[in-house]
């Protein structure tokens, strides 16, 4: 049986509770839908420049209700998880 050499990241889909309703939450508490944005075919560097204008300052489940610090280190913005990196912000 051959083995899996990679898998694909979706990056909208909680790490923690597995549903696809990841949203950003701006500065001002407005959410933005992170599936429409990626379905609407952004590219990395669009949806940075937008994000940016936005002042978007977490990502947030809907299903969990979790909110978390955003992770830029992988190309694509995820939830930031690692224990040790989460120290050093104080969470």
């Amino acid at each position: 049986m051959p083995k899996e050499m990679c898998s694909y990241i979706t990056p909208y889909r909680c790490s923690k509770c597995g549903e696809d309703v990841l949203f950003f939450v701006t500065s001002n508490n407005h959410l933005i839908d992170y599936k429409a944005m990626i379905d609407n075919r952004k590219s990395i560097y669009q949806l940075k420049e937008y994000l940016a204008e936005k002042r978007v300052k977490f990502v947030k489940c809907l299903a969990c209700g979790q909110t978390y610090i955003i992770d830029w280190s992988h190309g694509y913005p995820v939830q930031l998880l690692d224990k040790n990196i989460l120290k050093q912000f104080g969470v």
